[in-house]
């Protein structure tokens, strides 16, 4: 394809020349790096896949129709995107289908396709929500105790960027409640303290975790 509109682009009377090298170094150039890095990417995660997981053989993905489509969407999705988190979440579940994860074929490809109308921001608070007292403790914060209060003030705590933007919060919660991936459309109801910790991910929105977190594997 880059070929093609080359050659069209080139073949434009007077300006055919100077199009041509734009499209070569504004458009052309920085796809095919994108493109290389994501493939890299990939490249790099099933080796280690190869040599952590016991019994894992890379050589059967050429025949798995199903690791073939989803590498395909995610690969499409992956270089329409520029942000980390999201194109880090498409890998992920690239490498949990290849472990062949116990999730129904339909919803790998529904997940696929919420990674990419979701913002970043979705998929930090997801992973927040999943674990709250698992995610301070992973970075070793100890969170302030209330006697009670809102699920939303410890989230801001964990991401002060989040300070003072509870609309914007709001939108992102009630966003995750429609699709079914929270329990709740509204984090600003006041609680026990305990209940501030506690996972907000309904069972498909854990699936959909499991799915675009990176693969639990073990050094053999």
């Amino acid at each position: 394809m880059h070929s093609a509109v080359n050659v069209a682009v080139s073949s434009i009377p007077v300006f055919g020349s100077a199009a041509s090298e734009i499209f070569n170094m504004v458009i052309a150039a920085p796809l095919e790096k994108r493109k290389e890095k994501w493939m890299l990417k990939i490249a790099e995660s099933l080796e280690e896949l190869q040599s952590t997981v016991d019994g894992f053989d890379v050589h059967k993905l050429c025949n798995d129709e199903l690791f073939i489509s989803v590498l395909n969407r995610a690969s499409q999705l992956a270089l329409s995107n520029h942000q980390e988190e999201k194109i880090f979440a498409l890998k992920n579940a690239v490498m949990n289908t290849a472990l062949n994860i116990s999730i129904e074929e339909n919803e790998e490809m529904m997940f696929l396709n919420m990674i990419d109308a979701m913002t970043p921001w979705h998929l930090k608070i997801i992973s927040y929500f999943d674990n709250p007292e698992e995610r301070f403790k992973e970075l070793s914060i100890k969170p302030t105790e209330y006697m009670m209060g809102s699920p939303v003030l410890p989230l801001q705590e964990f991401y002060p960027e989040l300070k003072s933007k509870n609309d914007f919060v709001n939108l992102i919660v009630n966003d995750l409640y429609s699709r079914g991936i929270f329990s709740i459309k509204d984090l600003n109801c006041t609680m026990s303290s305990s209940g501030m910790y506690v996972s907000r991910l309904t069972e498909y929105g854990k699936r959909f975790f499991n799915y675009i977190k990176e693969p639990q594997i073990h050094i053999l």
